[in-house]
Formats: structure tokens, sequence, C-alpha cells
């Protein structure tokens, strides 16, 4: 599979993907690889660029209550127990905490910027 990607513009990853697979699809590059580590995996990648996005806890829990149709305590819960398993994850088979800043080239939070704007912006810093 990985041999027969082609696209115009970067490829977008699933962030079910195993360390293997974000390593060969990094190898080919014009990739955005979200989450599993792809951060750490990558970065000793020459031209690889680490952007963390983030939001204050009330903002993203309107934003996940209103796109999943739900309470926004529900939201939160849910917010909550993600991030929760992604630092997690990352201190486990990895022993680096998600909040590193050193980890990432740019942090962008979408409570400051809207998320069209962070979108536009990243590929300008980031290229």
């Amino acid at each position: 599979m990985i041999g027969q990607l082609q696209t115009r513009g970067p490829l977008f990853v699933s962030p079910f993907c195993d360390s293997d697979t974000i390593l060969k699809l990094a190898t080919k590059g014009n990739v955005i690889l979200i989450g599993r580590g792809a951060h750490i995996l990558t970065r000793h990648f020459e031209g690889a660029a680490h952007a963390r996005i983030v939001a204050p806890i009330e903002m993203r829990g309107r934003r996940a209550a209103e796109i999943n149709a739900c309470s926004y305590k529900a939201a939160c819960r849910t917010i909550h127990h993600e991030d929760h398993g992604r630092a997690a994850y990352l201190r486990s088979h990895f022993d680096q905490a998600i909040d590193d800043p050193l980890a990432y080239d740019i942090t962008l939070n979408t409570g400051r910027l809207t998320p069209a704007d962070a979108c536009a912006f990243a590929p300008t810093y980031l290229t």
C-alpha cells in the first residue's frame, strides 16, 4: 500500500497507524501525520515540521458538544479522557511528555486563532 500512494497535496494519515507505517510514510515525504507520537518518531527527519494545536478546555468542550450533538459536560468528559490517553501513550511508548514545548516547532492556540486561521497560518510558517 505504501508504494501506491499518489496525491497532489499532502497525504493525511489516520492517527491509528503504527510506528513503522508512520516512519515509512515520513520517509516518502509530503505527508501530514497526526498523533501516535509522529512528532517524536520524525524529530530527526530533515524538513519535518512539528506543530501542536491547543485550545482552552471550555472552547474545546463547546466545539465538541456542537459537532457531536452531545452535552457540554459529556464533551468535556470525553476530551479529558482522550487527553489523558494521549499523554499516557506518549509517556509509555516514548518516555515523552505531551506538553514538552521543545518537541514542537510551533504551537497554535485555536482559542486565540480560529481553526481556519490556524490552518492557513501553519503551512506558511512550517514550509
